[in-house]
């Protein structure tokens, strides 16, 4: 029988592969932009998985339930994945090409509605999108669904990605990297006796039975 942690532990090693290959020297965009989708979707595999293994009946839960739910970037990685999952892959970022893309998500387009003469128009400022009315009347006028969107761009040849949980714009590739430090933290808090027999963990370590 499969341990209750060894799909987090598979997702978690094909993260960490991708994102160590993706900061390789002289690798040609095209390929950082392919290892960081698969770093990605990695990432959101695993939470899913650890998101499953916190709500089971473990008994190395503990304050899994909390850990997961902390995770840094885990909202935003989703974002990514399903983007590139539903038919927007990721960008392929140039140095020296700066540019910014907004994508509707699957099944949720933006869309705008008006009456009674209220006029709303969407402005970025940087990444994040924000609405004005005019004259300010929220009940006639509103942009649906533009926080569903994904936002996305390449400045100074790196993929950069708006966060709607937290209003910021991050650099993915280094949000992966702070998200996989989070989860090898949440690994290593775990008694060696709820470690997998004979199975490396993600952070070297071996249970001993």
């Amino acid at each position: 029988m499969q341990h209750p942690l060894s799909p987090a532990f598979q997702y978690f090693d094909r993260a960490v592969f991708a994102f160590v290959n993706a900061q390789r020297d002289m690798l040609p965009p095209d390929k950082v932009s392919h290892l960081i989708a698969m770093a990605a979707h990695g990432c959101d595999s695993l939470t899913e998985a650890l998101d499953t293994l916190a709500k089971s009946d473990w008994k190395g839960n503990g304050d899994l339930v909390h850990k997961v739910r902390t995770l840094r970037h885990r909202n935003v990685l989703k974002r990514v994945r399903n983007a590139d999952l539903h038919g927007h892959p990721l960008p392929v970022c140039v140095l020296g090409i700066d540019t910014f893309e907004m994508r509707s998500a699957p099944g949720k387009p933006v869309q705008l509605q008006s009456s009674h003469g209220v006029g709303v128009q969407v402005q970025f400022e940087g990444m994040r999108p924000k609405k004005r009315w005019n004259p300010k009347d929220h009940k006639h006028a509103d942009i649906k669904n533009i926080d569903c969107a994904i936002h996305w761009g390449c400045r100074e040849g790196e993929l950069t990605v708006y966060d709607p949980s937290t209003s910021s714009t991050v650099r993915l590739l280094p949000a992966i990297g702070e998200y996989l430090a989070d989860c090898q933290a949440l690994f290593r808090a775990v008694p060696r006796e709820n470690l997998p027999p004979d199975e490396p963990t993600a952070d070297g370590r071996k249970s001993e039975q």
